[in-house]
């Protein structure tokens, strides 16, 4: 199926995409830190609707994410900038400099993974997110 987000047009098999990712389960994608169980509970409660279906539109489960990386936005603030990594099966049609921008998310399409993962079928488009995230576990935010 085509789609065209913004300057980029990507030919994604959203039935395999969906099927790669069906078997694992959210703790297979986590490492449980802070952090990560932070990103989980957010995805739930804090991401917009229009970022849910830019997601659910390709396959993907936004808490299925191969590689998570996160830091805090500022001392004052609780807010953590979120960066990850999504693999989807298809191929990169056209592409643009700057991001696409569903929501409060910036995503960038990249035709050659920068993490590849082993058994992910082919051919392969890797989605680079950042986004920023609430701190929103009911704990004492440890990560600075």
């Amino acid at each position: 199926m085509i789609f065209k987000f913004a300057g980029y047009a990507i030919d994604v098999d959203v039935e395999k995409t969906r099927e790669y990712y069906a078997p694992h389960d959210y703790d297979y994608y986590s490492c449980g830190c802070q952090g990560c169980r932070n990103f989980m509970k957010a995805a739930d409660t804090e991401i917009s609707d229009e970022e849910k279906a830019f997601f659910a539109s390709l396959g993907l489960d936004i808490r299925k994410v191969t590689e998570l990386g996160y830091c805090p936005v500022s001392k004052e603030r609780h807010d953590l900038i979120y960066s990850g990594l999504y693999h989807v099966c298809g191929r990169l049609i056209e592409s643009q400099d700057g991001p696409y921008v569903p929501g409060n998310s910036c995503v960038y399409f990249r035709e050659t993974p920068s993490f590849p993962v082993k058994d992910f079928p082919q051919p392969c488009i890797e989605l680079d997110v950042n986004m920023v995230l609430p701190f929103v576990l009911d704990e004492e935010n440890q990560i600075s």
